[in-house]
């Protein structure tokens, strides 16, 4: 008997914060499956050790489940569809909780015992160019999440005066936040696919990020990671070698009706073109809340 799982929402942050789950069922001597919602989060999927394989969300109906196979679709749960996690009415209900704390309610319905804090370090190869650097992670496919590039650069200044060396990783075609920091001279590397940035940021000394999926892989690959959120950091994991920098202002109502409006939490499920759609905060100039971290 097999046990597929499906983490609880679509994009790369959710399918590295699902891995301790998924390894607690390998740990458990079950034959597991992960079942992706992206197609470029298989290859970084595979990388999992102990995993049976992977399987694309929208072809998982044709996977033979007669013999008493296990589907567990963390998606699938009123905790993720009633709520869009980080917004008012989440805060509300569930003030102060975390990702993980989500995580366990979820699991506890499930049936998984699963050992949250035990983060399975994916398999990589050593990158020489990356080694002993300081990697920024200016991107996110949500450009309200980007911290002002101003500051990116007054941080830059500060760790080379320090003798350190910093990197820039992302994807500049999709990112203003990475294009502009490449504009401004920020040695980058390449990183054209998941398992290249995998090699990449698990061979680092350590990481400054937005909250976004790269972020979540460096946590996983136990490098010493400082976030950069806005004022609710649902998504950050406390561990040893984490830190959560926060807005000290709240997101202007504006920012929160367009957030909400984005919102994708009501989709159980998503096709291989899914995007998650994008918006910017709304405030003008030195008024965003992430001006003020």
């Amino acid at each position: 008997m097999a046990t597929y799982i499906a983490p609880p929402a679509l994009g790369l942050g959710d399918l590295i914060v699902t891995l301790p789950v998924v390894n607690s069922l390998i740990a458990a001597g079950q034959e597991t499956y992960l079942v992706v919602r992206a197609r470029e989060h298989q290859a970084l999927a595979q990388r999992l050790p102990g995993l049976s394989g992977t399987v694309l969300a929208w072809e998982a109906g044709a996977v033979n489940s007669t013999c008493g196979d296990r589907w567990l679709d963390m998606r699938d749960h009123p905790l993720q569809k009633n709520y869009w996690w980080g917004g008012s009415k989440f805060d509300q209900d569930y003030p102060g909780f975390r990702i993980n704390d989500i995580l366990r309610i979820i699991c506890q319905d499930l049936g998984i015992d699963a050992d949250l804090d035990c983060l399975p370090a994916l398999e990589f190869t050593q990158c020489p160019r990356s080694c002993g650097t300081i990697i920024f992670i200016p991107g996110s496919a949500v450009s309200s999440k980007h911290w002002p590039t101003t500051h990116w650069l007054d941080l830059h200044a500060l760790i080379v005066s320090a003798g350190l060396e910093v990197v820039l990783v992302g994807l500049r075609d999709r990112s203003s936040a990475v294009q502009e920091l490449y504009g401004a001279g920020v040695t980058f590397i390449e990183t054209p696919s998941l398992t290249d940035a995998l090699d990449v940021i698990s061979s680092c000394r350590a990481v400054v990020s937005v909250d976004t999926g790269l972020m979540h892989l460096a946590v996983n690959q136990g490098k010493p990671t400082v976030a950069i959120y806005r004022q609710s950091p649902v998504y950050f994991r406390l561990q040893g070698h984490t830190r959560a920098v926060t807005a000290k202002v709240s997101c202007l109502a504006q920012c929160r009706q367009e957030e909400m409006r984005c919102a994708h939490n009501h989709l159980l499920a998503a096709g291989p073109d899914f995007t998650p759609v994008n918006w910017s905060c709304q405030a003008s100039g030195k008024d965003g809340c992430l001006e003020s971290v």
